[in-house]
């Protein structure tokens, strides 16, 4: 956490949030590296993550969902939507607003039965 250009102190990680089908998403600080003009870079920076079930290996695939500052088009407009805030920690603890395992339902929506439908 303290590697973030925030440079706060803190959990560096959520707590886990499982949806219907048993993925796994959580909040964290992030080293991601990219390529620019041949380079690797490193960044350091706020992420949700999703852990992906494998039913197959009963393991999971780790992947990244959205980062703070990243942006998209909207679904029913044509306005362009920015990441601004992912809370997780504050000066010395974890923030009142990060995420919780309460912050996803566990069943699918409107009652939808999930059972034979992929992670």
């Amino acid at each position: 956490m303290s590697e973030l250009p925030i440079g706060r102190l803190g959990p560096s990680m959520s707590a886990p949030m499982i949806d219907s089908v048993g993925n796994v998403y959580f909040v964290a600080s992030v080293s991601l590296k990219k390529l620019m003009g041949g380079n690797i870079v490193t960044e350091f920076d706020q992420a949700l993550l999703r852990a992906v079930y494998v039913p197959a290996t009963f393991c999971y695939r780790l992947e990244l969902v959205t980062r703070l500052g990243a942006t998209f088009l909207g679904a029913n407009s044509a306005t362009r939507y920015q990441i601004a805030f992912l809370g997780l920690a504050d000066t010395d603890s974890v923030s009142s607003s990060a995420p919780w395992s309460s912050s996803i339902t566990q069943v699918g929506w409107n009652n939808f039965t999930v059972a034979g439908l992929p992670p």
